[in-house]
């Protein structure tokens, strides 16, 4: 039972962290997507 809540302790975190790294790194599409001829 200790080793389950360990794993569901570390999915959590796992998930935390991937969200803040997300935040970073991610760009809106109106801004990764927009060349000279395009408008959205």
């Amino acid at each position: 039972m200790r080793e389950f809540l360990a794993a569901c302790v570390v999915a959590v975190a796992l998930a935390v962290g991937a969200v803040f790294v997300l935040e970073v790194v991610q760009q809106p599409s109106s801004s990764a997507f927009t060349t000279t001829g395009v408008r959205i």
